[in-house]
């Protein structure tokens, strides 16, 4: 459990990482994969299911059961990098449409997935009544179970999937029984904490490109996310999935204590930096909690993109009322960058008023 940390410690502990898992017998490798049958997360199109919201398409757009519908622009920052081996899928992400449908099968996910209102009716109807693509989910630590709203959809990440590019660059240091590197740290402080896009190019890159962050995701079990073939702005992701990964992250055992520390100190001082999103304090969230976050948002024609997802740990938590919890919600076709930041900025501060202690 992450118990909070001053942004002087957070910057301490990044110079000092290398040294400090150097002089232990190697991380610990908590990150075990989910049990073997899991589907793959190289997400392919099923058979759509119909959104519980009016989306705002332009007269002539094609319907996501279209042959040649769904995906996105390829705008985003991110270089160019090994292509995905489905071309249909490279197509899909291609296309003008800026939502991607999934299938039950690839939006499901490997915990209980209940209905947002039964977490808050205020945030549901809130969210049933913006306009453009939402995508919406809340993974609370002591219920074991993500609140969903249209899990079957993915949408952008845009700066959001630095936090992916992250979790796989301590996968892959666990998985070779090594500390970070030097290079590996300086790259990843400024893409978290002050959206470096070039730093979060040379990350990608060193990696291996979409192959490698598929393999990784399909590896421990992350499904609803899409790596594009070669934008790693452009990958989508739907709100639930998102939420479930920075619960695992945050929660559970996705990364070694040590790496987990690390990850959700740089989210933390992200948030700091962040004046709208999931992290500010807004109404109704426990000024004593420690949020972790990252916000990402993008203009394309089709409009603007924005979303944010982050963990918020409870001052109290374990104490009657108090609740730590990971929060994720992207949009998409906002005719300006406030539409998307006031549905943002909205759905957050309903979760944190419902769940903020009493």
């Amino acid at each position: 459990m992450w118990t909070g940390t001053s942004t002087a410690l957070v910057a301490a502990v990044v110079s000092v990482f290398v040294a400090a898992c150097s002089a232990t017998a190697g991380p610990s490798l908590t990150g075990a994969p989910l049990a073997p049958g899991v589907p793959a997360a190289v997400l392919r199109i099923e058979s759509p299911i119909e959104p519980n919201f009016a989306p705002l398409l332009s007269p002539g757009d094609e319907r996501p059961d279209s042959p040649d519908a769904g995906g996105g622009e390829t705008d985003t920052p991110g270089a160019p990098a090994a292509n995905v081996a489905d071309p249909a899928l490279s197509q899909l992400l291609d296309d003008e449409a800026e939502a991607l449908w999934l299938g039950p099968s690839q939006w499901q996910l490997p915990v209980p997935m209940r209905p947002l209102s039964q977490l808050s009716p205020d945030a549901a109807r809130f969210l049933a009544d913006r306009s453009g693509w939402v995508t919406a989910g809340v993974f609370v630590a002591r219920d074991n179970a993500v609140y969903v709203s249209s899990p079957e959809i993915a949408l952008p990440m845009a700066s959001v999937a630095k936090v992916v590019i992250m979790l796989a660059v301590l996968n892959r240091a666990e998985s070779e029984g090594r500390a970070l590197t030097d290079w590996e740290l300086v790259q990843l402080e400024p893409m978290l904490v002050w959206s470096d896009n070039d730093a979060a190019t040379a990350l990608w890159d060193d990696l291996g490109g979409a192959p490698a962050i598929e393999a990784y995701l399909e590896r421990y079990g992350l499904r609803g996310i899409v790596t594009h073939p070669y934008a790693w702005g452009d990958s989508r992701a739907s709100g639930p999935a998102l939420a479930w990964l920075l619960g695992r992250l945050a929660f559970g055992d996705l990364v070694s204590p040590v790496h987990r520390d690390l990850a959700v100190g740089l989210l933390e001082q992200a948030a700091l930096a962040q004046p709208w999103g999931v992290a500010p304090l807004g109404a109704g969230r426990d000024p004593r909690a420690v949020v972790g976050a990252k916000d990402g948002w993008y203009p394309v024609d089709a409009g603007w993109r924005a979303g944010s997802a982050g963990v918020v740990f409870s001052a109290i938590d374990g104490a009657p009322g108090g609740t730590s919890y990971s929060i994720a919600v992207l949009t998409a076709q906002n005719l300006i960058l406030d539409d998307g930041i006031e549905t943002i900025d909205g759905f957050a501060s309903r979760i944190h008023a419902a769940l903020a202690p009493r």
